[in-house]
């Protein structure tokens, strides 16, 4: 196929391999000029996120320490949430 010859300056014109210049042609055929824009490789979600029941207690033991004066670091936090039998995230 005349397609074919076109591959190899393509793809040297556009700094991609041929095989990632077929997917991007694949994908414009698909759903036009949207379809080919940079995809996202981030996951949609993050099982290991911190709740926001949980960030709250954080940041309201952050604040009431700073507060009173007294370290409110990482290490600290962690350690009234132990205290409190939460899980540090």
């Amino acid at each position: 196929p005349v397609h074919k010859l076109l591959d190899k300056p393509a793809s040297e014109k556009y700094g991609i391999s041929r095989r990632q210049l077929h997917r991007l042609l694949a994908r414009y055929r698909e759903g036009g000029l949207e379809a080919i824009e940079p995809r996202s490789r981030r996951p949609k979600t993050n099982p290991a996120a911190t709740s926001e029941q949980a960030r709250d207690r954080i940041i309201e033991l952050r604040q009431a320490l700073v507060a009173s004066g007294h370290d409110a670091g990482p290490v600290t936090i962690a350690w009234h949430l132990q205290q409190t039998h939460q899980r540090a995230p």
